[in-house]
Protein backbone atom coordinates (compact mmCIF):
# COMPACT_ATOMS: atom_id res chain seq x y z
CA UNK A 1 0.00 0.00 0.00
CA UNK A 2 2.74 2.46 0.98
CA UNK A 3 4.66 1.55 -2.18
CA UNK A 4 1.60 2.32 -4.31
CA UNK A 5 1.18 5.71 -2.63
CA UNK A 6 4.84 6.57 -3.17
CA UNK A 7 4.67 5.46 -6.79
CA UNK A 8 1.57 7.58 -7.43
CA UNK A 9 3.20 10.57 -5.74
CA UNK A 10 6.36 10.15 -7.83
CA UNK A 11 4.36 9.92 -11.07
CA UNK A 12 2.35 13.01 -10.08
CA UNK A 13 5.58 14.94 -9.42
CA UNK A 14 6.89 13.84 -12.82
CA UNK A 15 3.70 15.03 -14.52
CA UNK A 16 3.80 18.33 -12.62
CA UNK A 17 7.38 18.80 -13.84
CA UNK A 18 6.19 18.42 -17.43
CA UNK A 19 3.45 20.97 -16.72
CA UNK A 20 6.11 23.33 -15.30
CA UNK A 21 8.19 23.07 -18.48
CA UNK A 22 5.08 23.79 -20.55
CA UNK A 23 4.43 26.81 -18.32
CA UNK A 24 7.97 28.05 -18.89
CA UNK A 25 7.49 27.76 -22.66
CA UNK A 26 4.25 29.70 -22.22
CA UNK A 27 6.23 32.47 -20.55
CA UNK A 28 8.72 32.58 -23.45
CA UNK A 29 5.79 33.36 -25.78
CA UNK A 30 3.73 35.60 -23.49
CA UNK A 31 6.47 37.78 -21.97
CA UNK A 32 6.64 40.02 -25.06
CA UNK A 33 2.94 40.83 -24.82
CA UNK A 34 1.85 40.57 -21.18
CA UNK A 35 3.33 41.84 -17.92
CA UNK A 36 3.78 38.38 -16.38
CA UNK A 37 6.70 36.56 -14.83
CA UNK A 38 7.92 32.99 -15.37
CA UNK A 39 6.86 31.79 -11.92
CA UNK A 40 3.34 33.10 -12.49
CA UNK A 41 2.91 31.17 -15.74
CA UNK A 42 4.56 28.04 -14.36
CA UNK A 43 2.09 28.23 -11.45
CA UNK A 44 -0.75 28.75 -13.93
CA UNK A 45 0.25 25.66 -15.93
CA UNK A 46 0.84 23.40 -12.93
CA UNK A 47 -2.35 24.71 -11.34
CA UNK A 48 -4.46 23.83 -14.40
CA UNK A 49 -2.97 20.33 -14.37
CA UNK A 50 -3.62 19.87 -10.63
CA UNK A 51 -7.19 21.20 -10.84
CA UNK A 52 -7.90 18.67 -13.58
CA UNK A 53 -6.41 15.57 -12.01
CA UNK A 54 -7.23 16.32 -8.36
CA UNK A 55 -10.87 16.61 -9.53
CA UNK A 56 -10.63 13.13 -11.08
CA UNK A 57 -8.97 11.76 -7.92
CA UNK A 58 -11.53 13.39 -5.61
CA UNK A 59 -14.37 11.89 -7.65
CA UNK A 60 -12.89 8.42 -7.15
CA UNK A 61 -12.66 8.96 -3.39
CA UNK A 62 -16.19 10.35 -3.10
CA UNK A 63 -17.61 7.51 -5.21
CA UNK A 64 -15.78 4.91 -3.11
CA UNK A 65 -13.79 3.68 -6.10
CA UNK A 66 -10.18 2.52 -6.25
CA UNK A 67 -7.67 3.98 -8.68
CA UNK A 68 -4.60 6.13 -8.99
CA UNK A 69 -2.86 8.75 -11.06
CA UNK A 70 -0.53 7.47 -13.77
CA UNK A 71 2.17 9.34 -15.65
CA UNK A 72 1.69 9.24 -19.44
CA UNK A 73 4.81 9.04 -21.58
CA UNK A 74 2.79 9.60 -24.76
CA UNK A 75 0.85 12.54 -23.34
CA UNK A 76 4.01 14.08 -21.90
CA UNK A 77 5.85 13.73 -25.20
CA UNK A 78 2.96 15.38 -27.06
CA UNK A 79 2.88 18.17 -24.45
CA UNK A 80 6.59 18.97 -24.84
CA UNK A 81 6.71 18.64 -28.62
CA UNK A 82 3.64 20.81 -29.14
CA UNK A 83 5.00 23.40 -26.69
CA UNK A 84 8.14 23.62 -28.83
CA UNK A 85 6.15 23.82 -32.06
CA UNK A 86 3.87 26.52 -30.65
CA UNK A 87 6.85 28.57 -29.51
CA UNK A 88 8.26 28.35 -33.03
CA UNK A 89 4.92 29.39 -34.54
CA UNK A 90 4.72 32.37 -32.16
CA UNK A 91 8.17 33.53 -33.25
CA UNK A 92 7.21 33.29 -36.91
CA UNK A 93 3.89 35.11 -36.38
CA UNK A 94 5.60 37.87 -34.38
CA UNK A 95 8.24 38.32 -37.07
CA UNK A 96 5.61 38.40 -39.80
CA UNK A 97 3.49 40.93 -37.89
CA UNK A 98 6.42 43.32 -37.73
CA UNK A 99 7.76 45.60 -35.00
CA UNK A 100 5.23 47.44 -32.89
CA UNK A 101 2.40 44.99 -33.64
CA UNK A 102 1.24 43.24 -30.45
CA UNK A 103 -1.05 40.23 -30.68
CA UNK A 104 -2.79 40.07 -27.30
CA UNK A 105 -3.80 36.43 -27.49
CA UNK A 106 -3.08 33.62 -25.04
CA UNK A 107 -0.60 31.16 -26.58
CA UNK A 108 -2.10 27.67 -26.94
CA UNK A 109 -0.53 24.77 -25.08
CA UNK A 110 -1.35 21.05 -25.10
CA UNK A 111 -1.08 19.54 -21.61
CA UNK A 112 -1.73 15.85 -20.95
CA UNK A 113 1.15 14.50 -18.81
CA UNK A 114 -0.93 11.89 -17.00
CA UNK A 115 -4.33 10.47 -16.22
CA UNK A 116 -6.32 9.02 -13.32
CA UNK A 117 -7.21 5.37 -13.85
CA UNK A 118 -10.04 3.62 -11.99
CA UNK A 119 -9.73 -0.03 -10.99
CA UNK A 120 -12.51 -2.43 -11.92
CA UNK A 121 -14.66 0.24 -13.57
CA UNK A 122 -16.08 -1.04 -16.85
CA UNK A 123 -19.51 0.56 -17.35
CA UNK A 124 -19.49 3.26 -20.03
CA UNK A 125 -21.62 5.64 -17.95
CA UNK A 126 -19.39 5.37 -14.87
CA UNK A 127 -16.21 5.79 -16.90
CA UNK A 128 -17.76 8.71 -18.78
CA UNK A 129 -18.74 10.53 -15.59
CA UNK A 130 -15.22 10.05 -14.21
CA UNK A 131 -13.74 11.37 -17.46
CA UNK A 132 -15.87 14.51 -17.63
CA UNK A 133 -14.99 15.63 -14.07
CA UNK A 134 -11.50 16.82 -15.10
CA UNK A 135 -12.41 19.05 -18.05
CA UNK A 136 -15.51 20.14 -16.13
CA UNK A 137 -13.34 21.39 -13.25
CA UNK A 138 -11.12 23.32 -15.68
CA UNK A 139 -14.19 24.91 -17.26
CA UNK A 140 -15.51 26.03 -13.87
CA UNK A 141 -12.17 27.65 -13.03
CA UNK A 142 -12.01 29.21 -16.49
CA UNK A 143 -15.46 30.80 -16.04
CA UNK A 144 -14.62 32.07 -12.55
CA UNK A 145 -11.34 33.58 -13.76
CA UNK A 146 -13.08 35.22 -16.72
CA UNK A 147 -15.74 36.80 -14.49
CA UNK A 148 -13.09 37.87 -11.96
CA UNK A 149 -11.37 39.88 -14.71
CA UNK A 150 -14.27 42.35 -14.64
CA UNK A 151 -13.61 43.30 -11.00
CA UNK A 152 -11.35 46.27 -10.09
CA UNK A 153 -7.67 45.32 -10.44
CA UNK A 154 -4.46 46.39 -12.12
CA UNK A 155 -3.68 45.62 -15.76
CA UNK A 156 -1.04 43.01 -14.93
CA UNK A 157 -3.42 41.17 -12.59
CA UNK A 158 -6.24 41.32 -15.15
CA UNK A 159 -3.97 39.89 -17.86
CA UNK A 160 -2.91 37.05 -15.56
CA UNK A 161 -6.51 36.24 -14.62
CA UNK A 162 -7.56 36.18 -18.29
CA UNK A 163 -4.54 34.03 -19.16
CA UNK A 164 -5.62 31.65 -16.40
CA UNK A 165 -9.10 31.56 -17.92
CA UNK A 166 -7.69 30.87 -21.38
CA UNK A 167 -5.23 28.22 -20.25
CA UNK A 168 -7.84 26.31 -18.22
CA UNK A 169 -10.07 26.43 -21.30
CA UNK A 170 -7.16 25.09 -23.38
CA UNK A 171 -6.64 22.36 -20.77
CA UNK A 172 -10.32 21.43 -21.01
CA UNK A 173 -10.21 21.38 -24.82
CA UNK A 174 -7.03 19.29 -24.83
CA UNK A 175 -8.48 16.69 -22.47
CA UNK A 176 -11.63 16.44 -24.60
CA UNK A 177 -9.74 15.47 -27.75
CA UNK A 178 -10.66 11.88 -28.74
CA UNK A 179 -7.19 10.43 -28.15
CA UNK A 180 -6.41 7.30 -26.13
CA UNK A 181 -4.54 9.27 -23.44
CA UNK A 182 -7.25 11.97 -23.12
CA UNK A 183 -10.65 12.00 -21.41
CA UNK A 184 -12.40 12.87 -24.65
CA UNK A 185 -12.32 9.37 -26.11
CA UNK A 186 -14.00 7.88 -23.03
CA UNK A 187 -16.68 10.60 -23.01
CA UNK A 188 -17.22 10.19 -26.76
CA UNK A 189 -17.77 6.43 -26.35
CA UNK A 190 -20.20 7.08 -23.51
CA UNK A 191 -22.31 9.91 -24.96
CA UNK A 192 -21.45 11.81 -28.14
CA UNK A 193 -23.88 14.63 -27.32
CA UNK A 194 -22.31 15.33 -23.93
CA UNK A 195 -18.87 15.23 -25.55
CA UNK A 196 -19.96 17.72 -28.22
CA UNK A 197 -21.50 20.09 -25.65
CA UNK A 198 -18.36 20.04 -23.49
CA UNK A 199 -16.12 20.56 -26.52
CA UNK A 200 -18.26 23.46 -27.71
CA UNK A 201 -18.27 25.03 -24.23
CA UNK A 202 -14.46 24.86 -24.16
CA UNK A 203 -14.24 26.62 -27.52
CA UNK A 204 -16.61 29.34 -26.26
CA UNK A 205 -14.44 29.86 -23.17
CA UNK A 206 -11.32 30.12 -25.33
CA UNK A 207 -13.02 32.74 -27.50
CA UNK A 208 -14.29 34.73 -24.50
CA UNK A 209 -10.99 34.79 -22.61
CA UNK A 210 -9.00 35.79 -25.69
CA UNK A 211 -11.57 38.43 -26.58
CA UNK A 212 -11.15 39.77 -23.05
CA UNK A 213 -7.39 39.97 -23.55
CA UNK A 214 -7.90 41.89 -26.81
CA UNK A 215 -10.54 44.30 -25.53
CA UNK A 216 -9.08 44.92 -22.08
CA UNK A 217 -5.76 46.13 -23.44
CA UNK A 218 -4.06 49.05 -21.70
CA UNK A 219 -5.01 52.41 -23.17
Amino acid sequence: MARDVLREAAEAVGAASIAAVVGLSLYLDARHVFDVGPLELIALSVGAFLIHDVAHRAYLELAGLRGRFRFSLTGSAFSLVIAGVQSGISLIVSAAAGPGVVLRLAPYRFLAPGTVMAEGLKEKASLGRLALIGPGANMVVSWLAFLLAFSPMGQAQRDLVLLASAFNAYMSLTSLLPFAFCDGLTIYWWDKRIWAVLLGASVVLIALSNTGLLLMAPR
